[in-house]
């Protein structure tokens, strides 16, 4: 096994762990709570304390949340060197059209990992910007029964991408199959987003024909990108139910203690 540059630090509230890809890489993860587990990756400036935030914010609601190190030192703002190193490496691929990043496949050992550790109906999967739309490239494992993508951002939004999904088309028969079986995605961006273009959702309704319950949310100010992370407000109403469909959503689909 070879270790990856990723950084892993001490983070008060957080249990810190690692496990191994296929591709031999031991990798730092972090996890809190107590309760159906919920894999949630985190986004384009790392696992910020923003990100972590989210997920003490989830993991209080009653779940336990296993946020993985992707990239770059966990519990800080990551610099735009170490972005976009981290954007042009082999692990991203991120103007794939029809195509996911393989990183992808280092989430789903850990979401293997996470079912054999809890059982139970399944794991929930929460991506967002950067891995927004990694939840589809992981249906096919059936463990994963709680998909949720928050403003995916891949392929980049150039004028020909806006639609674009970042999942194989296998990828995404396996993930009509599971709709076809019952399983349920969300979904969740800002109006004005040009990172995650409306197209992109459209499609993916058309997809998964009937199975996508979206959420285009008003945005607090013009540049706004993520839903639940850096600059989150509890105080906005319509942000704020948001977030309670979300953790509804996992516990319907989970079976929250």
């Amino acid at each position: 096994m070879k270790r990856d540059t990723i950084t892993d630090v001490d983070i008060p509230g957080w249990q810190r762990s690692s496990f191994c890809d296929d591709g031999g890489v031991v990798r730092p993860y972090y996890w809190c709570g107590n309760g159906p587990p919920v894999l949630l990756l985190h986004e384009l400036l790392g696992l910020s304390p923003a990100d972590l935030s989210f997920g003490a914010r989830v993991a209080e609601k009653g779940f336990t949340v296993y946020m993985p190190v992707l990239f770059g030192v966990p519990n800080a703002v990551n610099s735009a060197r170490v972005i976009f190193r981290a954007c042009v490496s082999r692990e991203f691929d991120v103007m794939a059209e029809r195509r996911s990043s393989p990183i992808t496949n280092a989430a789903r050992v850990l979401g293997r990992l996470m079912f054999a550790t809890h059982g139970g109906k399944g794991i929930g999967v929460v991506g967002l910007c950067l891995t927004g739309n990694f939840a589809l490239a992981m249906m096919a494992d059936e463990h994963v029964v709680a998909p949720v993508l928050c403003e995916p951002a891949l392929p980049l939004p150039l004028p020909w991408k806006r639609g674009a999904l970042h999942a194989s088309d296998e990828e995404m028969r396996c993930a009509k199959r599971r709709a076809a079986d019952g399983v349920r995605f969300l979904g969740f961006r800002f109006r004005n987003d040009f990172m995650s273009p409306e197209q992109r959702f459209d499609n993916l309704g058309k997809a998964l024909d009937g199975a996508f319950e979206r959420h285009d949310l008003e945005p607090p100010h013009f540049f706004a990108h993520p839903v639940f992370t850096v600059g989150y407000d509890d105080t906005s109403g319509e942000i704020s139910r948001a977030f309670e469909r979300l953790v509804e959503f996992l516990a319907e689909r989970l079976g929250r203690r």
